[in-house]
């Protein structure tokens, strides 16, 4: 059997090696530290703006306030977007096909 993890206190779990002897469970170390969640944020940020056009030469010169805009910006558009697709599945069900199509429609702009 490998080991089980159990304990009295939750601060203390022990674990039953396979030869049936116990020893404390070590604690995992916290996987980031705090600087590489800040690298890894920015690194996400850089990319979600080139993946929606923004130059890469371009995109290295904003400011971290002006990337953390821009993705504010797409992020918010992109849930509009899941908004609106969830509608409009929505709207599909149990409607007849006239009133799909008078929906279709509607959902079309002024362009």
């Amino acid at each position: 059997m490998a080991g089980i993890c159990t304990g009295s206190k939750k601060s203390e779990p022990i674990v039953i090696r396979g030869d049936q002897s116990a020893a404390k469970a070590l604690r995992k170390k916290r996987a980031t530290s705090p600087a590489d969640a800040f690298s890894d944020s920015l690194a996400t940020g850089v990319e979600l703006l080139i993946a929606h056009g923004h130059p890469p030469t371009v995109v290295w010169s904003y400011t971290i306030p002006a990337i953390q805009t821009y993705v504010d910006l797409i992020t918010a558009r992109q849930r509009q977007r899941l908004h609106d697709l969830t509608v409009a599945v929505r709207h599909t069900q149990g409607t007849d096909s006239k009133v799909f199509r008078e929906f279709l429609t509607s959902l079309q702009g002024d362009d």
